[in-house]
């Protein structure tokens, strides 16, 4: 998947959609790799309807938030 396919990419959040706002090179310290590997998993900055950025962990068409980004 190329950062044009990302970027923009609406994904489900826990309180609806989420839009894909930029993406990190790599996943964060401390994320556990698991049985299945990394591959699919992108760690990301994703915007909700009101604006509000928050780090997330993209897996295929899910976030899992991690911390609100406060600018």
């Amino acid at each position: 998947m190329t950062l044009t396919d990302v970027i923009d990419r609406e994904v489900a959040g826990p309180d609806g959609p989420l839009r894909i706002a930029a993406m990190y090179a790599s996943l964060p310290p401390g994320i556990r790799q698991g049985d299945t590997g990394q591959r699919g998993r992108i760690y990301a900055e994703v915007e909700d309807r009101h604006g509000r950025r928050w780090q997330a962990i993209v897996d295929g068409e899910r976030a899992d938030l991690m911390e609100r980004i406060d600018f």
